[in-house]
């Protein structure tokens, strides 16, 4: 993921914008990624997404009910 974005920020506009949907596994660590290679000044906002219909085993763990956008 780190390629893709490095080459994304190389083509990017200054002007331009990124969103990256993201599950809450891995949102922090590409958050990191991201702050890394676009700087965590240009970081405007994250929006949670809640799904209607969450996935998971009510007797084994916690549903997954949320994905992320950076």
């Amino acid at each position: 993921m780190a390629t893709r974005l490095i080459e994304l920020h190389c083509v990017l506009k200054p002007t331009g914008s990124l969103w990256l949907h993201c599950d809450p596994n891995s949102s922090h660590y590409l958050k990191l990624m991201l702050d890394g290679i676009f700087e965590p000044h240009n970081f405007r906002n994250e929006i949670i997404w809640r799904r209607s219909h969450p996935k998971g085993h009510a007797f084994t763990r916690f549903a997954s009910n949320h994905d992320t956008l950076h």
